[in-house]
């Protein structure tokens, strides 16, 4: 199983008007609201591991220090509560289908914990031909999106915020605050002081909690018995790398 990016339910942040995750306690709220490792043990069959920043073990900038949100409904609902939402309320998130490791299912049980804190979540099917266009074009249709922050193939997590950030035009993240760090870690070409600076957007995204962050994603190769060495970047084949047995 090769990790290159972190599964996630992202809010759309720059819609006008009012949107329940423009209250941070809301975000957080459904963070806490989602059982990640029930979804990673159960339905991942314990391939990954829950995550709670932007991007996956092993890549650039990947903070051990942040812990995931831990499973706790309770905290949830005090939280919509404290925020005026005790009542809960409604939001429809676009997602591929079939494109991810058990992503149905996974969808299916997001749903029925959001819904447990009072919170429905109807998830609108898109093709990713879709999903690539409105990550060009910014046009969503869904208040929110199901997809992954991915920092493949070169699994530094610059990458991520190429995408998700004020660096994109069509980006549904833009955090004023913590773009200039991410503008200098661009600027940079030191590793360890670009890593110093994606660790405080780590926890930046981490701690405003744009997004439910779920699980590193978890590719899976399957290699025949012909195959004498095997080479991948990521979710991407190393043709060069490939040989076959005589």
């Amino acid at each position: 199983a090769l990790l290159a990016g972190v599964y996630a339910v992202l809010f759309r942040m720059n819609v006008e008007g009012d949107q329940p995750w423009k209250d941070i306690r809301v975000r957080q709220a459904l963070n806490y609201a989602v059982n990640k490792q029930q979804i990673v043990d159960v339905l991942m069959g314990g391939t990954t591991q829950p995550s709670g920043q932007p991007v996956p073990r092993r890549s650039l900038g990947y903070d051990p220090a942040i812990e995931p949100y831990p499973y706790d409904p309770a905290k949830a609902k005090a939280l919509l509560k404290e925020a005026g939402y005790e009542k809960g309320f409604s939001f429809t998130a676009e997602g591929v289908t079939g494109l991810a490791m058990a992503d149905v299912a996974a969808f299916q049980q997001i749903a029925v914990d959001l819904n447990a804190v009072g919170v429905t979540m109807r998830v609108q099917p898109i093709t990713y031909q879709q999903l690539l266009r409105n990550a060009v074009t910014g046009e969503w249709k869904g208040d929110a999106t199901m997809t992954s922050y991915t920092s493949e193939p070169t699994l530094d997590g610059l990458r991520v915020f190429r995408t998700h950030s004020c660096s994109n035009r069509a980006t549904i993240i833009c955090d004023r605050e913590i773009q200039p760090v991410i503008e200098q870690a661009q600027a940079t070409i030191d590793l360890a002081e670009r890593e110093r600076l994606l660790k405080q957007v780590m926890k930046r995204y981490h701690d405003q909690a744009y997004s439910i962050f779920l699980y590193d994603t978890s590719t899976m190769f399957g290699v025949g018995p012909r195959i004498a060495k095997f080479g991948a970047l990521g979710s991407r084949l190393m043709w060069n790398e490939i040989e076959l047995k005589p």
